[in-house]
């Protein structure tokens, strides 16, 4: 199925006045005229592109799931309840510390821990909560910071754009970065940014 070009105003018409913006970031992270500001995506100047980046990374614009499919597993969607998968795992920490503050097994921080110790990444961008329970993104360069944002966080925080910014500005660009966000962070990762 053929796309038709869209941007910012496509974006805003569709996603962001219809209430639908999950808040993820990919627009601000992708375009220099949109930004979060106090919850919400705010458009700091017209943008008069007819192909904007912020439309094709929002997770909730069309995504062909076929031609997705097909790029990854190398055949069309299924119709399965849970898509194409090569594997189904279970998994939970045996590390009793963790396991003590995670959610849901603690698997995330554990990976996040042993990818830092044995020199896979440098860094990862995570989400906390804070004790009001609002959450913000968090540049962790130690198993300590790790273990600081164990749990899961529903709440929204821009970490894309967040992760672009401090690797851009803080860091060499050959650090290599962990990125855990939202399901909604999925479509729009790439490069070094693992998810």
């Amino acid at each position: 199925m053929a796309v038709e070009d869209k941007g910012c105003k496509e974006l805003f018409n569709e996603v962001i006045e219809a209430g639908l913006c999950t808040l993820c970031g990919a627009c601000t992270g992708n375009c220099p005229y949109l930004v979060y500001y106090k919850g919400r995506i705010a458009l700091l100047d017209n943008c008069t592109l007819s192909d904007g980046q912020c439309y094709k990374y929002c997770p909730r614009t069309y995504t062909d799931m076929d031609a997705t499919s097909q790029q990854v597993f190398g055949m069309p969607y299924s119709e399965e309840e849970i898509g194409t998968t090569k594997e189904v795992l279970i998994a939970r920490t045996t590390d009793t510390r963790i396991r003590e503050e995670a959610q849901y097994g603690g698997v995330v921080t554990t990976l996040l821990s042993l990818a830092l110790a044995e020199g896979l990444i440098d860094n990862a961008v995570l989400t906390k909560t804070s004790n009001d329970k609002t959450a913000s993104p968090v540049l962790a360069q130690s198993e300590k910071e790790i273990f600081q944002c164990a749990g899961s966080n529903g709440t929204v925080a821009e970490v894309l754009p967040w992760h672009e910014r401090s690797k851009n500005a803080i860091h060499d660009t050959d650090d290599f970065f962990s990125c855990i966000g939202r399901h909604a962070s999925d479509k729009n990762s790439a490069g070094n940014l693992l998810t």
